[in-house]
């Protein structure tokens, strides 16, 4: 696993796809020809081959930054949350560096699924639950209670009771 400085050249294979297909995805904002026509000006004007943009994103940004000016922080915003969807993780960089941004998404498609929790076993319920679960008598009434005329009864008969 590799930290926020992580050297991008060991980029695994998928994540390499997976950023190269975003910059496509992004780059077609410009339509067909205005991607190939930045394509061509970053490896005529900037010598920066497509097949190396992911082992160094501040070159390939500030690349970026000097074709579109101002405008370049529109691109690379979408080239980044771009690349986030298609790992299926969250964006929040709205006013973070392009680079940052490759670099935590490398890192975080590369994290491991957190564990689950272990299920905790369950519990043998309590003897006086089991007993009342037992008990013919409905669940709501306690046994030897009673209603009505009869719990009168009961009082009569029990000594120092009341009535």
């Amino acid at each position: 696993m590799c930290s926020l400085n992580c050297n991008p050249q060991s980029l695994d294979p998928p994540f390499k796809e997976t950023f190269y297909s975003a910059v496509d995805k992004a780059m077609l904002l410009l339509g067909e020809s205005g991607k190939q026509a930045t394509y061509y000006h970053l490896e005529k004007t900037f010598k920066l081959k497509r097949n190396t943009w992911h082992k160094n994103p501040d070159d390939f940004a500030e690349a970026v930054e000097q074709i579109f000016g101002p405008g370049a922080q529109l691109l690379l915003k979408a080239m980044a949350k771009e690349l986030y969807s298609s790992l299926g993780l969250k964006f929040e960089g709205e006013a973070i560096h392009f680079s940052y941004l490759v670099r935590k998404a490398q890192k975080q498609s590369m994290a491991p699924e957190p564990p689950r929790p272990p299920r905790r076993p369950r519990r043998k319920p309590h003897e006086k639950t089991q007993r009342r679960k037992e008990a013919k008598h409905p669940h709501h009434q306690r046994r030897g209670h009673k209603k009505g005329p009869e719990r009168n009864r009961e009082r009569q008969r029990i000594p120092g009771g009341h009535g």
